[in-house]
């Protein structure tokens, strides 16, 4: 029943996942997209934990050491309106993260291996953290219970690290004008005005 344990550990195994694909990738090795999607089997897990386990999702204790009953948690036109958020960030998530990279590709003649800086990439580096991190916090506000806040925060920490290290070290080693990409377009937070870029 402590299915926030349970989301915890998967959000921890599937990141832990994607930062070795990352390392794996690096290395040449061949099994690094089996882990990488394996990765994102366990982040999946982990977020559908929290959209869709039974509540009350974890009670807590109340002064006598008894299950506490769920808070009232929000109406329902705040239910309808986070569920209509997060099911916009996971649209943009799934868009930014799995399909805009090569519909911009084919769309500027950029090779399998160039940087991206057009659509959602124009904005910040990695706009999929911003969409996933709005995701978690939506299901989390549904669920309205101190637990499911902590699960959120974790995920999104653990999606920072995971794209600190690829800005730091895997994207800079296998994307051709990252280099340039990084003093055009900021890491997370947009900028008023970009920054001028030798590149295209």
């Amino acid at each position: 029943m402590y299915f926030a344990m349970v989301s915890n550990s998967l959000g921890v195994i599937g990141f832990l996942a994607l930062l070795s694909a990352d390392f794996l990738f690096l290395q040449g090795k061949k099994t690094a997209s089996a882990v990488q999607w394996a990765g994102y089997i366990g982040v999946g897990g982990a977020t559908g934990i929290l959209a869709f386990a039974p509540g009350p999702w974890w009670p807590l204790p109340d002064a006598a050491g008894a299950a506490a009953a769920p808070p009232l948690g929000p109406s329902p036109l705040a239910i309808a309106a986070l569920a209509a958020a997060a099911a916009l960030a996971f649209a943009l998530l799934a868009w930014s993260v799995f399909f805009e990279l090569g519909v911009e590709r084919r769309k500027h003649g950029l090779g399998a291996s160039e940087a991206v800086r057009t659509g959602t990439y124009r904005c910040c580096r990695h706009p999929g953290f911003w969409w996933y991190a709005i995701l978690v916090a939506a299901l989390a506000a549904m669920r309205a219970v101190p637990s499911a806040f902590a699960t959120a925060a974790l995920l999104a920490a653990l999606d920072f690290i995971l794209v600190l290290e690829q800005d730091l070290l895997t994207f800079p080693k296998v994307l051709s004008g990252y280099d340039d990409y990084k003093r055009a377009v900021p890491f997370l937070l947009p900028r008023l005005r970009r920054a001028k870029s030798s590149e295209r």
